[in-house]
């Protein structure tokens, strides 16, 4: 288990969470739920509920646009951060929040433009 996911763990078990806290300490062996796999299940799950809000919010506003970056990450594949800038529909703040990552297979103008409109597709 990392660090990163063992701290809020321990924090929160000894801020009076006795549930968690009874779980961690009397489960036996592999049934505490707290392998990489149980970590990585969790990001992704909690990635795709704040993905799904963000994308409710977007269709709920009046204006919203499209923010695309391409960067290339570390073993070099070119890549699209997606962001929608928008403006929440009761109280007119504007927001700007990350969508994904999106790997980039096409340079050109047509290639790049069909690559946000199919992931914005998929969202």
């Amino acid at each position: 288990m990392t660090e990163n996911f063992r701290s809020p763990l321990r924090y929160r078990a000894n801020s009076g969470d006795n549930d968690l806290k009874d779980q961690l300490m009397n489960s036996g062996g592999r049934s505490i739920y707290t392998s990489s796999f149980i970590q990585n299940e969790l990001i992704n799950t909690f990635g795709h509920l704040i993905q799904s809000q963000i994308v409710r919010n977007v269709r709920k506003s009046i204006f919203y646009y499209v923010l695309a970056d391409e960067t290339t990450d570390i073993s070099q594949i070119e890549q699209f951060s997606l962001c929608v800038r928008y403006v929440e529909d009761q109280s007119y703040k504007i927001r700007e929040d990350f969508l994904t990552f999106v790997p980039i297979y096409d340079v050109t103008g047509t290639g790049l433009a069909n690559t946000v409109l199919e992931t914005l597709s998929m969202s």
